[in-house]
């Protein structure tokens, strides 16, 4: 008898804030999303909000949600704060996580959105609209970045067989769509990027480097080139990033792949050459590679290689005692041969 069971799938569909943005693909989602532009929109820019707005004005933005299925569809929606992801580029969430964060809790604008239903049922091939009361909050920056998560349950799809009697599945389909909301306040900001430590991730042979914008507005166009350097001032790799944006005020860990045949203990120096905007910036960091950081790589990634190194202490122990143990018969029967 075949067993039914049920996976849960996840496509997050993001609305970024850029110079280009990525319309909703209709042909592959349940619903989609359209933002009510206000007067106060920035020109040219469409497909999220980008208000002009003074710090502690309040405003009632729109939203239209129209459900493309022929079923009832079920919406549930929250206010979210702007990061800038580890891998480069912005993210919408609720909650930071410790390789991504803000620096001053005023960005953190997710407090400042409120919508009155925390969800919504659109009948089949139907649209309904949904207020999000603003207040900008009382904060010198230039741009302020958040967004409305509007996520759908799970969609059932269809039933996957498998031969003989093997497990079958029905596919469900959770869809998120992330609004965002970038505010543009009348100040003017000076840009403030830094570097901070580098270091090695051992789970999956990673070295990262902290990179952090540390002004009131989007940084827009962060790329560069690293190389890495032994304690011999040898190169063992070199590689490129970007291009990306960064959230107003946040701080994310960068991770660049150790792409070198071998992994060795010891101190190294990550030397980096960016462009933030036209602007160079060139740094270097040192970082240490411990020998325990080594043993965990091998271990998690190759096991059978980490068995035979764990085997040759007792290899050692019991060669050594073998060849103690031939020494001394060896003496024992010259002594006794002379009796």
């Amino acid at each position: 008898m075949s067993i039914l069971k049920y996976i849960t799938t996840f496509f997050i569909l993001i609305t970024t804030v850029s110079s280009t943005v990525q319309a909703q693909d209709v042909s592959q989602v349940p619903f989609t999303v359209d933002p009510h532009l206000p007067n106060n929109q920035v020109d040219n820019v469409g497909g999220y909000f980008s208000l002009e707005v003074e710090p502690e004005h309040e405003q009632e933005l729109e939203v239209t949600i129209n459900n493309r299925l022929t079923d009832d569809l079920t919406v549930t929606m929250e206010p979210v704060n702007a990061y800038t992801h580890p891998s480069g580029g912005i993210i919408y969430s609720e909650d930071a996580s410790e390789n991504a964060f803000l620096l001053d809790d005023d960005f953190a604008i997710a407090s400042n959105m409120s919508v009155e239903e925390g969800s919504v049922t659109i009948p089949a091939e139907s649209s309904v609209d949904v207020s999000i009361d603003l207040t900008v909050p009382d904060v010198e920056a230039e741009n302020l970045l958040g967004g409305i998560l509007f996520t759908s349950e799970g969609i059932a799809g269809e039933e996957v067989e498998t031969e003989g009697e093997e497990s079958n599945f029905v596919v469900e389909t959770e869809v998120a769509i992330a609004m965002a909301v970038q505010l543009n306040l009348p100040f003017e900001t000076e840009q403030n990027f830094s570097f901070g430590e580098a270091g090695f991730l051992p789970n999956n042979a990673q070295i990262y480097l902290e990179m952090t914008n540390e002004a009131p507005f989007i940084q827009n166009n962060v790329s560069g080139e690293y190389e890495v350097y032994d304690d011999a001032d040898d190169m063992l790799m070199e590689g490129e990033f970007g291009s990306f944006n960064m959230a107003p005020m946040s701080q994310m860990t960068f991770p660049f792949r150790w792409d070198h045949p071998t992994l060795d203990p010891g101190t190294y120096t990550v030397a980096v050459d960016t462009d933030i905007n036209g602007q160079q910036i060139t740094e270097e960091r040192t970082f240490t590679i411990e020998e325990q950081q080594v043993e965990e790589y091998v271990e998690r990634n190759m096991p059978e290689v980490a068995t035979q190194t764990n085997d040759q202490p007792w290899l050692w122990v019991f060669l050594g005692s073998l060849g103690g143990a031939l020494i001394i018969g060896t003496v024992m029967f010259l002594v006794f041969r002379r009796k």
